[in-house]
């Protein structure tokens, strides 16, 4: 895998799709270094831009990137998730803790980007001030602060048009700073599974929250057994999947072949 720092520079999607096109009949042109892909058929056109395809609304994608506004959305309809608190913004400099009182004080954060995945920016703290006083001396001016949960368990679930087009779990998590972290661009593991009813209902009804029709949604079990959703992600990042091995490459190569497929039908 060739990478610069953190991230992947020789991405496996644009190889993906332009094998897909050319088995679906679809003309492909590729922009900007491969982060602008182009796709048409009949007179139809499509775009893939970075891991996002064309297929939800721009509002809907703008919800899910922000994970505040996810939280908010998801619990207005009743749907379990894990906080997110807005505790400073680029509209200001303070920490807003006007949005901060239903965290516990005494109790260990975890503070994130607002926008961002990957697990970049995500640091723990032992007590809340220590988390705003971290914030406020920050160049990046938007952050959110968030309760920490003892998380036994993180999966993942592809949900296309309402129905599930793939799901793994990320097994051995990493220790970093106390805190531990499922990503698989940080070294945890895939492993396929077929999520019981319950899971693939929850994540069904997250994605119809945010108004996708196509998202990767993250489910976290808690230590005490209870499951809540952790973030949605409007883009379909499967590079550290694929590299797992042919199989999970030839997996992976089939999910966005079902996507690409639906962008047209």
């Amino acid at each position: 895998m060739v990478t610069d720092g953190e991230y992947i520079v020789e991405r496996l999607l644009p190889v993906f799709v332009q094998e897909i096109c050319r088995e679906q009949h679809i003309d492909y042109r590729s922009f900007s270094d491969n982060w602008m892909l182009r796709l048409e058929r009949d007179g139809i056109r499509k775009w893939v831009i970075g891991y996002t395809f064309d297929l939800n609304p721009a509002a809907s994608v703008a919800l899910s990137s922000d994970k505040v506004a996810s939280y908010q959305a998801l619990t207005a309809d009743g749907l379990p998730a894990i906080e997110h608190y807005l505790a400073r913004s680029r509209a200001s400099a303070a920490v807003l803790a006007k949005n901060l009182t239903d965290v516990p004080h005494d109790r260990p954060v975890v503070i994130k980007p607002l926008q961002g995945a990957s697990g970049h920016g995500i640091h723990l703290f032992s007590r809340l001030d220590e988390a705003t006083a971290y914030v406020s001396n920050q160049a990046h001016t938007d952050w959110t602060i968030s309760p920490w949960y003892d998380i036994a368990a993180e999966t993942r679930l592809i949900i296309g048009n309402g129905t599930l087009v793939h799901a793994y779990e990320k097994q051995n998590p990493v220790m970093r700073d106390g805190l531990l972290f499922y990503n698989l661009s940080m070294g945890a593991r895939a492993i396929d599974i077929e999520p019981t009813t319950e899971m693939v209902q929850l994540s069904c009804d997250a994605v119809k929250s945010i108004g996708l029709n196509l998202a990767a949604v993250d489910i976290v079990t808690l230590a005490d057994g209870s499951t809540r959703i952790l973030e949605i992600n409007s883009g379909i990042m499967m590079e550290h999947y694929a590299r797992q091995s042919d199989e999970y490459k030839n997996r992976a190569r089939g999910v966005y072949g079902a996507i690409i497929e639906s962008m047209f039908n």
